[in-house]
C-alpha cells in the first residue's frame, strides 16, 4: 500500500489557516514542497468553488480538487487519487502561503506521518499561463457506445503527428493521462485521451468489458484522430502504460492506422504471470517461505485452469475462499478470503482475460514499437518480459530498460526498506521523458 502511495502521490488534503489578513485565494499559485532539502514544484489554481493541482515531477497535471471549503480564515480541500491523504497546514499572508505537509496514514505508517515536509506557495496571477495548444472536446462512437474524449491540439497550423494515450487498469478517466497529453502537445503532437467505457462521461459497461472491447474502443479513437484535418494520417500512434501497453499489439491487429507504438511496462505473455509475480513478491517481502510462494503459484494456476475449463464465477470464488481458509497467508495476496466475483465481472477482463494469450499478438506485430521497462517494477517481471520480447527477434521492436524505474517510470522508492531520513518523492525519470521526446520527434 505504501508503494502505491509513493508511486502515485496518492491523496492530497490541504488545510490552510488564514489568520488576520486572509488574502486572495482565487487565482494561480506556484511553489514547492520540500523533503530533506529537495524541492518538488507544485501549482494550484482556484477558480470559484473549484480548484486543480499540478505536480509535474509526480506526473500530476490539472487534477481536480474536491471539497473546497472556506469558513472565515480556514480553507480545506482534497486531491483524491489512490491512497493516503497529505495534509497541508499553512498561513496565508497576502499573496504568500507557507506551512507544513503531513502524510496521514491512520497510524498504519508512523514513520511517514513523522516526516517534516514544509511547503510554500505564491500567488502568481489571476489565471495560469496559456498553454501552446487547444483542447477540443470529442464524442467518439464505438460499437454502440459513446466515448468522451479530449484532443490536445498544438496551436501551430501545420500537420502534426497524432497519439492516442491509454492508461493502466487503475486509471479510467481521461484526466489520468493529462500529464502526458500536455507533455506531447508541447512537443507538437496532437494527443487524444478518453474516458474508458463505463467511466467518466463515456457510457457502456466497464467491469464486463474484455481486452478486445478496450481494443475496439482504441481503434475507434484512431479512426476519429485520422479524420482530424490537422493530424497527419501517416504519423498516428498509440502510447500505453501497464494495461494500456499490453493492449497495443491487440489494437494493431484490429486497425491499419498505427504507424508506431510506445509500450510502457507491458505484460507480454499472459496477465496470469504478472498476478503470480506481484503476489509472490509481496509474500517474499513479508518473509514467507519458498514453499508458501509455490502454493500461491499453484493457486493462481488452478484459478486459470478453472477459467479455461469453463467453470462458473461461483465455482472459482468458492475455490479461492476455501483455499484462503486453508492457507491463511493467501490473505496477503489477490486471492484472499474477501474475494467476491459477480457474473458481470467474471465475464470481463479481470478474470477471463488473465488467461488470454498476449504473446501471439506480439509475435505478429509489424509496427515500429518502443517498449520501456523499469528494472524495479513490482507489478511485472521486467527481466522476464524483456527475455520474452528478445526471443521474438523482431527488428521493429526496440527495448529500453531503466535501472532505477518502477512500474510507471518514476524513481523506485520503497518505504518498507528506506529510513524516514532517506525518504524521497518518486519523481518521474528525466531520461525517460527525454526518450519520449526523442521518439515523438522522430515520428
Amino acid at each position: 500500500m505504501k508503494k502505491i502511495l509513493l508511486e502515485t502521490a496518492a491523496t492530497i488534503v490541504l488545510s490552510l489557516t488564514l489568520p488576520g489578513q486572509t488574502g486572495e485565494m482565487g487565482g494561480y499559485w506556484e511553489g514547492a514542497m520540500e523533503l530533506h532539502n529537495q524541492a518538488t514544484p507544485l501549482a494550484i489554481r482556484f477558480k470559484g468553488a473549484a480548484g486543480t493541482l499540478s505536480i509535474p515531477e509526480l506526473t500530476i497535471f490539472d487534477a481536480p480538487l474536491e471539497f473546497i471549503q472556506r469558513t472565515d480564515s480556514a480553507v480545506t480541500f482534497i486531491y483524491r487519487d489512490l491512497d493516503f491523504p497529505f495534509s497541508f497546514s499553512g498561513i496565508l499572508k497576502k499573496d504568500a502561503l507557507k506551512g507544513q505537509v503531513k502524510i496521514e496514514t491512520g497510524g498504519a505508517l508512523p514513520d511517514l506521518e513523522r516526516l517534516d515536509i514544509p511547503f510554500q506557495l505564491t500567488r502568481i496571477s489571476d489565471s495560469p499561463p496559456i498553454p501552446p495548444y487547444l483542447i477540443k472536446h470529442l464524442t467518439i462512437p464505438s460499437h454502440g457506445i459513446k466515448l468522451d474524449a479530449h484532443l490536445y491540439l498544438p496551436e501551430k497550423q501545420t500537420l502534426c503527428p497524432g497519439l492516442i494515450l491509454l492508461p493502466g487498469s487503475l486509471s479510467r478517466e481521461k484526466g489520468d493521462m493529462a500529464f502526458y497529453a500536455d507533455f506531447f502537445a508541447r512537443q507538437g503532437v496532437a494527443s487524444l485521451v478518453f474516458d474508458k467505457r463505463g467511466s467518466g462521461k463515456s457510457n457502456g459497461a466497464y467491469h464486463s468489458a474484455a481486452y478486445s472491447d478496450f481494443a475496439d474502443d482504441a481503434a475507434a479513437c484512431l479512426d476519429e484522430l485520422s479524420r482530424q484535418a490537422r493530424v497527419d494520417k501517416r504519423r498516428i500512434g498509440l502510447m500505453g502504460i501497464s494495461q494500456g501497453a499490453l493492449l497495443l499489439p491487440i489494437i494493431a491487429s484490429k486497425s491499419p492506422i498505427p504507424a508506431f507504438l510506445i509500450a510502457v511496462s507491458p505484460e507480454v505473455t499472459c496477465v496470469l504471470q504478472s498476478s503470480i509475480y506481484q503476489d509472490g513478491l509481496r509474500l517474499r517481502r513479508l518473509g514467507y517461505s519458498d514453499r508458501e510462494v509455490r502454493i500461491l503459484e499453484d493457486s493462481h494456476n488452478e484459478v486459470a485452469r478453472m477459467i479455461r475449463r469453463g467453470k462458473s464465477a461461483r465455482e472459482v470464488e468458492r475455490f479461492i475462499l476455501d483455499n484462503a481458509a486453508k492457507h491463511s497467508f493467501m490473505n496477503q495476496t489477490s486471492l484472499h478470503d474477501r474475494v467476491h466475483i459477480t457474473p458481470e465481472a467474471f465475464s470481463g477482463f479481470y478474470w477471463k482475460d488473465r488467461v488470454t494469450d498476449l504473446y501471439s499478438f506480439w509475435n505478429r506485430l509489424s509496427v515500429d514499437t518502443l517498449v520501456i521497462l523499469g528494472e524495479k517494477d513490482m507489478f511485472i517481471d521486467a527481466a522476464e518480459n524483456r527475455r520474452q520480447l528478445e526471443r521474438l527477434n523482431r527488428p521493429n521492436i526496440q527495448i529500453r530498460i531503466f535501472a532505477k524505474a518502477n512500474h510507471v517510470m518514476k524513481k523506485a522508492v520503497d518505504p518498507l526498506t528506506s529510513s524516514p531520513d532517506a525518504m524521497e518523492w518518486p519523481r518521474v525519470l528525466p531520461e525517460y521523458l527525454e526518450l519520449l521526446k526523442e521518439w515523438a520527434g522522430r515520428k
